[in-house]
């Protein structure tokens, strides 16, 4: 059983690093303590299923995903449910990506 902890410890561990989270931010999330999302991804300590179905939100991705390493329809939520796992730097910066990307898009057409 402790291989099946460890895999899916380092599953949320990495997914939670894609994201930019820290094990403070993913915590407060899901409503866990910074100890109990450490002890998870060190694969210490094993998680109640809905933890993990609120991991896997906050984390945008399955429970298959956390807890087998299956990666179809691994982000499942919408735009909407994704925006609201984000911190709010990761916001801003998401604004500023799409702002850059909708201002070249509308240079460009102006000169066609």
């Amino acid at each position: 059983m402790g291989t099946f902890l460890q895999d899916m410890g380092i599953r949320i561990a990495v997914r939670r690093k894609e994201l930019g989270m820290t094990q403070e931010d993913l915590a407060r999330r899901v409503q866990l303590t910074p100890q109990t999302i450490s002890s998870a991804e060190c694969g210490k300590k094993g998680l109640k299923p809905e933890n993990i179905a609120k991991l896997s939100t906050a984390l945008c991705c399955t429970t298959d995903y956390l807890m087998l390493g299956r990666k179809t329809n691994m982000f499942p939520l919408s735009s909407n449910d994704y925006l609201s796992t984000l911190t709010e730097r990761q916001q801003f910066y998401l604004r500023q990506a799409l702002e850059a990307v909708t201002n070249s898009f509308l240079e460009g057409t102006k000169e066609t």
